[in-house]
């Protein structure tokens, strides 16, 4: 029981090393471009910069998810209630499309 904690929080720290280092990979290919981009003085390498960055930003904005839901408890189930309430079948759909959202966010950020 004891070593499957320890591989667990190992595999944790993994985990978060490899998103940083991506992170960090993504940033500094940012940098070396932007100086690319100057030297060259080449307005066609804007696009790249552009698709670089957005990389880039996804990387960090991945890392300060982490770091939000990294409490003890965070990792624990939770359970999300959608009333549709009173409104008749225009409350029921925009339920159902509240439901769709979140079902799909979910799926996409790796959650059950």
């Amino acid at each position: 029981m004891q070593a499957q904690k320890v591989m667990q929080e190992i595999a944790e720290r993994k985990e978060w090393i490899t998103i940083w280092q991506s992170a960090q990979i993504s940033v500094e290919d940012v940098g070396a471009l932007i100086e690319l981009g100057d030297e060259a003085d080449d307005p066609s390498m804007e696009s790249d910069i552009d698709g670089e960055l957005l990389k880039a930003q996804d990387a960090v904005d991945t890392l300060e998810l982490r770091k939000i839901l990294s409490a003890p408890d965070d990792g624990r189930n939770a359970i999300l209630t959608i009333n549709a309430g009173a409104g008749g079948t225009e409350a029921q759909d925009w339920s159902e499309m509240l439901m769709r959202m979140y079902t799909r966010w979910a799926d996409a950020h790796g959650y059950q």
